[in-house]
């Protein structure tokens, strides 16, 4: 050979080159296997290596691999003990070319898939008839359902990738078979994307690639060479399939071995070349799964049950009757009925299989199969629908003029079909212009997110700026990021000692101070995002990423102060519907972080001057409650029995030195309500305040003690003092220890004498309260405490008003005016008079009214206007307000059915006009001898 060749001294080194080329392939494979933390088998590695220098490259991976696992094995076990014991995320995959080129196929094979249905539904639409296609349509469909399932969890799992391909290239096997037979020019129209692409050549190909991770056992084992030498060797035969049929389908091969590698030849040769290189990647996955773990054998058993259940039928009435001929002559004879009902069984069956092995694959206990659904395929299933619902149009306008290429313009605006064309335009044009508003529905309906970031953002800095100390800044933030980007769950961690951030209340979730997570977090502006398949996730310690998984992080903020150091930690989990974070969520946490640190120094600040009794030791602090029984601690474990994690109460354990907070009475929309110790006076008082701070509310509750300090009556509460906590009122006021009559109730009515008797005397309150000029607006048996005597009190003037000028004028608006035109009416709905909902301004009628409906409910146990059609409610009127009071009043003495005729006639004039006549009517009722 001349030496003048240039490529003659590579010849000439061609014997050494390809000698050192496997043990070179194999180090660069086991590092990689290495950085992917993937199962080892090192004992074989190091056999298979050649020469000093390779074998002290393996034993040095092999050190790292056993210093990396005893350095995370202790922390990663806490972390998901911590986590309630959940399974870490596996590690994410690089996309290598061999990912690539499979998703180009999974691409292909679903334009196919898309295609073939559009035009079978076409066809369908046009009176074409598919009956006889139905086998193939539901196996279509089967195989694109797993699919399409898969697709969704591709992210979980990257295995499913390859099984993903597996079926979606199924998918368009039988899709392209469904298409035969169809009237010409059906299954030419979409030519470009079928003509000689056979994805179903990459079959045995995917399921070999799959078969080298299902099931995971250890790599570098002789089993495991051999199964990647075999996968490499389908993939490169199912590669030249492939590119035989592309170029035969344009330059016809007609004679000579190829041939029979051509899909629809006669001899069938590409069906059982196929057939013969499958059949083995399903052996290698039961091979494998003796070394695999129990978790991965268990998979692999639902696996081969899933593929036996669906395939059994087809195997039992394929291929028995080659084996046993009394089977193939049974079905000779059977009735027509019967043979359909046995393809049907058939095909049932195999279109089911994909679903049960993608179950089989992915899901780790079969009760989580469930959740999986509820999370991620019904969104990714809406979201597709409607990018298949946008583009329907169009593709039936194009395989229409396609259809009509030959005819001529005019010819084609003459036809009938010209208004099939237009209608498919203009309907394409509609829905494409109304695209993002209906993907904006979508993301609202199964993600909770609002179209609008920016309208969110508002509102929650708003509750954030309002937060009262550092405790509710916490509990605000977790709560504004749950609703606001849909996180699942959120953590805040804060300081513990000196080596450590943990949660405040009582959580398990820890993170050590010299952690990576916190030191980039300290040099960060904007959240980290440490999801699995993230940059940042790769770059973590070992026990840092068990950390993360164990404790399903995807975002991480910090809350930085002024001089730079960390406040507080925001952990946010996965999102709900399992979609990952866009920008517009990273902005929404880094703004919200930035203005809670604000808010934080401002609230420390504060706590240190003193307006709060002390930051040191958390009584400036809201203390915390438990959410069932209502006991408030300083901090620590709640000391009650109900298991049940502590909330934030709305007030510390002691306020202004002098009340010891001790346990939540109740709450509703005017505020909450707390038993507290008085320890200057020793007595029990009642302490009202609000749960948020608000302007409306602040100036709510100053008005309403207002109301009550102008009065002062022995069946009236009394307050004592208006106390002030971090800019929020709270009413110091009498504690009733009997309850209130709503509590009473729910052990039955009470008897007739005990209700007339609370309503005489709340009718000598009510004189007292309307001769003062005020209106108590919500009476209501939730409203009206027993004191120690069992005296009956009136609570609650949240919404007391002055009464309104009675003119004729102000009457005439107050009946004509609709309720839109006016404030929004307040109050119980229930206990409110049918002319409130005719805009009528409120008077001493609707005080009378709801004191008569509650005594007519303490008798009966039963509110005959009470009902959950709030709808119906608020749209009734004078006329229309009505009920059968005949049927409460049958059991009642018959002294009182007068008086609740006239007490709840439908017309004002016709009701008792001021609640002295009121009080005289009741009491000679209650004197009358048919009242016993």
């Amino acid at each position: 050979m001349p030496r003048e060749w240039l490529f003659n001294a590579r010849f000439a080194g061609w014997r050494s080159r390809w000698a050192n080329a496997e043990p070179r392939r194999l180090l660069v494979q086991a590092t990689e296997a290495f950085i992917d933390r993937a199962l080892i088998d090192w004992a074989t590695l190091l056999g298979r290596a050649r020469g000093d220098r390779d074998r002290a490259i393996v034993q040095n991976l092999c050190f790292l691999d056993s210093i990396r696992e005893a350095a995370g094995r202790a922390r990663s076990t806490n972390a998901r003990q911590a986590s309630g014991r959940r399974e870490a995320r596996p590690a994410p995959e690089r996309r290598s070319p061999t990912s690539l080129l499979v998703r180009l196929v999974v691409v292909l094979a679903t334009t196919q898939v898309i295609c073939s249905l559009v035009v079978l539904a076409t066809a369908l639409a046009s009176g074409e008839s598919i009956s006889n296609r139905a086998p193939q349509v539901v196996l279509t469909l089967g195989f694109a359902a797993a699919s399409l399932f898969l697709g969704t969890v591709t992210s979980r799992d990257p295995r499913s990738l390859y099984l993903l391909a597996f079926f979606v290239c199924a998918a368009s096997a039988f899709a392209r078979g469904a298409l035969t037979g169809l009237r010409e020019g059906w299954a030419e129209s979409i030519d470009p994307v079928t003509q000689g692409l056979f994805p179903e050549t990459f079959i045995p190909g995917c399921m070999w690639l799959f078969a080298l991770d299902f099931p995971r056992v250890r790599r570098f084992t002789v089993f495991d060479m051999l199964t990647r030498h075999g996968a490499a060797a389908t993939c490169f035969l199912g590669s030249l399939v492939f590119g035989i049929n592309v170029v035969a389908a344009y330059h016809p091969v007609d004679q000579g071995l190829l041939v029979y590698l051509l899909r629809d030849h006669p001899s069938n040769a590409f069906w059982h070349l196929l057939a013969a290189t499958l059949v083995p990647a399903v052996a290698v996955v039961l091979v494998r799964s003796h070394r695999a773990p129990p978790s991965e054998r268990r998979k692999v058993a639902r696996f081969a049950c899933a593929i036996t259940a669906g395939t059994t039928p087809f195997l039992l009435f394929g291929v028995a009757p080659i084996v046993w001929p009394g089977v193939g002559a049974w079905l000779l004879v059977v009735s027509p009925f019967q043979r359909i009902w046995l393809v049907r069984l058939v095909i049932t069956a195999l279109a089911v299989t994909p679903i049960l092995a993608t179950a089989a694959v992915i899901v780790d206990r079969p009760l989580e199969l469930q959740s999986i659904l509820r999370r991620a395929w019904r969104y990714a299933l809406a979201r597709s629908a409607l990018t298949a619902l946008v583009a329907a149009p169009f593709v039936v306008l194009f395989l229409a003029l396609y259809g009509l290429r030959d005819v001529v313009i005019a010819d084609l605006f003459a036809d009938s079909r010209a208004w099939l064309l237009l209608s498919c335009a203009a309907v394409g044009c509609l829905l494409l212009f109304a695209r993002s508003t209906l993907l904006e529905t979508v993301d609202r309906r199964f993600s909770r997110r609002a179209a609008d970031h920016r309208e969110l953002l508002a509102r929650s800095l708003e509750r954030v700026r309002n937060a009262r100390g550092q405790r509710e800044i916490m509990v605000t933030v977790k709560r504004e990021l749950c609703k606001s980007i849909g996180a699942a769950a959120v953590h805040l961690l804060v300081p513990k000692g000196g080596d450590a951030f943990a949660e405040p209340f009582g959580g398990n979730t820890q993170l050590p101070r010299d952690a990576a997570i916190v030191a980039m977090l300290q040099k960060s502006t904007t959240p980290l995002d440490l999801s699995g398949g993230g940059p940042l996730f790769a770059l973590l310690p070992k026990e840092e990423r068990d950390w993360v998984a164990a404790n399903d992080v995807e975002l991480a903020a910090a809350l930085t102060r002024r001089d730079g150091t960390v406040a507080a930690i925001a952990l946010v989990g996965h999102r709900v519907g399992g979609l990952p974070f866009d920008e517009r969520d990273r902005w929404f946490v880094t703004t919200l972080t930035t203005a809670a640190a604000a808010v934080w120094d401002s609230a420390r600040s504060t706590s240190r001057a003193g307006e709060a009794a002390g930051h040191a030791s958390g009584r400036g602090e809201a203390a915390l409650e438990c959410p069932r029984c209502g006991v408030v601690v300083d901090t620590g474990p709640l000391p009650c029995s109900c298991r049940v994690d502590a909330s934030l109460a709305s007030l510390p354990r002691r306020l202004r030195g002098k009340f010891i907070v001790q346990r939540r009475l109740g709450a509703g929309g005017m505020g909450v309500v707390y038993l507290a110790r008085d320890t200057t006076l020793d007595r029990e008082v009642a302490l009202k305040t609000l749960p948020e701070l608000g302007e409306g509310g602040v100036s709510h509750l100053r008005e309403e003690a207002r109301a009550m300090a102008t009065l002062n009556h022995a069946s009236l509460a009394t307050i004592y003092d208006l106390e002030i906590w971090r800019h929020t009122p709270v009413l110091v006021v009498e504690y009733l220890p009997n309850g209130t009559l709503a509590h009473r109730l729910t052990g039955g009515p009470l008897s007739p004498a005990s209700a007339v008797r609370v309503g005489l005397t709340l009718t000598r309150a009510l004189t007292y309260v309307h001769s003062k000029g005020l209106l108590h607006r919500d009476l209501k048996p939730s409203n009206i405490g027993f004191a120690a005597t069992g005296a009956p009190k009136l609570l609650d003037f949240g919404l007391a008003t002055l009464i309104p000028p009675s003119t004729d004028v102000d009457r005439q608006r107050g009946a004509s005016a609709p309720i839109a035109a006016r404030a929004p009416f307040a109050g119980t709905p229930a206990y409110l008079p049918p002319e409130a909902y005719e805009g009528a301004p409120p008077t001493t009628a609707f005080d009378l009214w709801a004191l008569s409906v509650v005594m007519l409910e303490a008798m009966t146990g039963v509110n005959p206007f009470a009902t959950a059609d709030r709808v119906r409610l608020s749209h009734r009127g004078r006329n229309s307000h009505s009920a059968d009071l005949s049927a409460y009043l049958s059991d009642l003495p018959p002294a009182l059915g007068p008086f609740f005729e006239r007490a709840l006639a439908r017309r004002p004039e016709s009701r008792f006009h001021t609640s002295s006549e009121m009080h005289s009517a009741l009491e000679a009722a209650a004197s009358s001898p048919s009242f016993s």
